[in-house]
């Protein structure tokens, strides 16, 4: 059942609750007809990474593997469901980059990964605008993880892709990144 949906120049944002009598009650947010991101809702299960996220994907690995004592610091093109989060831990520092004002509003009202987070003893920071052009405008980052995840089905935004935008992400990077 939808139970919130925004219209804007980005397109038709929905966020979607699937199985409220189930164990699998979660809530969906979609791009269309493109998935952004899941968060199951019992209460011992809110807190994993689903979907593209989960532990076996590369951004997964990716944060898992690092071996980061203390803060590590995580940065995210792209917001959704915010579902990156669920990695973060007391101390750690995450950034999302987001272009479309409606995914922020629809994240912080049916979504929890990241005020989990600050529950935590983490901090998340959300960058309005294009995120490549935030990016060129921001001292370096020091990001351990910086995941590019601006992507709506077949609409591939080319600028985020090119040798230029990849030139300013790894300025964002740590060398041990």
């Amino acid at each position: 059942m939808v139970i919130d949906a925004r219209r804007n120049f980005f397109g038709v944002l929905r966020v979607v609750e699937w199985y409220p009598d189930d164990p699998d009650h979660h809530y969906s947010l979609y791009n269309g007809r493109i998935l952004h991101g899941v968060q199951l809702l019992e209460s011992d299960r809110r807190y994993e990474p689903t979907t593209y996220f989960s532990g076996n994907s590369g951004v997964g690995v990716a944060i898992t593997m690092l071996p980061i004592p203390g803060e590590m610091r995580v940065g995210t093109i792209g917001l959704g469901a915010g579902t990156i989060a669920a990695y973060g831990r007391n101390k750690d520092h995450y950034t999302f980059y987001e272009i479309n004002p409606a995914v922020v509003e629809l994240n912080k009202k049916w979504f929890t990964f990241i005020s989990d987070l600050e529950a935590r003893g983490g901090t998340v920071d959300i960058e309005l605008g294009d995120a490549r052009l935030t990016l060129e405008r921001q001292k370096d980052q020091e990001f351990h993880v910086l995941a590019i995840d601006a992507f709506t089905g077949d609409a591939i935004p080319a600028h985020l892709l090119t040798k230029e935008a990849f030139d300013v992400y790894m300025r964002h990077v740590r060398p041990d990144g």
